[in-house]
């Protein structure tokens, strides 16, 4: 098993992505409290196969653009990722399960492989934001899905389906072995 850098570096992802996340999801929300309609799993499972065509075509802007819910953010978690010696060519993760946190935020939790075999775990956290005009799209606060975040905080329970559950309702969803 190949050690990776040390995991200060991931705590750091981690807090930083935490602090984006809750400025942007504030934000998203609105003065009106408009909320964008449920996020499907299959419409999460979609935006996860356009980030590893476009990763696994070595397109990072087209990611960053088009999957990114900001694309400084994406940047960031890009850096932070060669900065941790990881790639994304291991070929494409599966889903290990789903947890839906609110009707506006889906993350699939998934299982991956580096190049020299090294299993990761991450998550794809979606959401559904407003985005040149009025029209809802989906995007992702961690699109750069072969770059771990470890838990800034918090644990995970063993749910009784056999199950592991880290904070809202899980649904299980079957594993994709391709996009």
């Amino acid at each position: 098993m190949t050690k990776r850098p040390a995991a200060r570096t991931g705590v750091v992802v981690s807090v930083f992505v935490a602090l984006v996340t809750a400025g942007v999801l504030t934000s998203v929300q609105g003065s009106d409290g408009d909320h964008a309609a449920t996020i499907s799993v299959s419409s999460a499972e979609n935006l996860l196969g356009e980030a590893v065509r476009l990763a696994q075509a070595g397109d990072y802007a087209g990611l960053c653009q088009s999957v990114a819910l900001n694309s400084r953010t994406c940047d960031f978690l890009l850096e932070a990722a060669r900065e941790r010696g990881l790639s994304q060519w291991g070929g494409a993760p599966r889903i290990v399960y789903v947890t839906r946190p609110s009707d506006d935020r889906l993350t699939l939790h998934l299982e991956g492989k580096y190049p020299d075999g090294t299993t990761y775990f991450s998550e794809f956290t979606v959401v559904g934001v407003r985005h040149d005009g009025d029209e809802w799209q989906l995007r992702s606060v961690t699109p750069v899905y072969w770059s771990p975040m470890l838990p800034a905080g918090g644990k995970c329970t063993q749910a009784a389906a056999g199950h592991v559950e880290c904070g809202g309702d899980l649904e299980v969803a079957p594993p994709h072995p391709s996009f």
